[in-house]
């Protein structure tokens, strides 16, 4: 019998895999949101960007991130089929602490076909 993880669908496996890098990092208060993917492609690969919304509301005196940040950059996604091949931290104006955006540009391993 097959894994009940293995009927959902690949792309909802690789965005669950990408939330959970982001918690691993993020305040446990943190709300996640994914607001945007959008196919890319240059003349060798292709993948998709996903666009995440990260917010502290509500918590003035506390870090998205903390010391966290970097950490999150070096993260090893475990992306079957897929490498990270970029990742991008924008704070958030006036409050670049409590909110931000993180774009993950995931591409389509040509080798790990899975």
């Amino acid at each position: 019998m097959r894994a009940r993880s293995s009927l959902r669908p690949a792309r909802d496996r690789l965005v669950d895999h990408l939330l959970a890098g982001l918690r691993r990092h993020a305040h446990p208060d943190c709300r996640i949101r994914l607001v945007r993917e959008r196919p890319w492609a240059s003349i060798t690969f292709s993948g998709t960007r996903y666009s995440f919304e990260l917010s502290l509301a509500g918590r003035p005196n506390k870090d998205i991130f903390g010391k966290n940040e970097q950490a999150l950059a070096d993260h090893d996604f475990d992306l079957d089929g897929h490498f990270v091949a970029d990742l991008l931290v924008t704070p958030a104006s006036p409050t670049p602490r409590q909110h931000c955006q993180v774009e993950i540009l995931v591409i389509v391993d040509p080798v790990d076909q899975r």
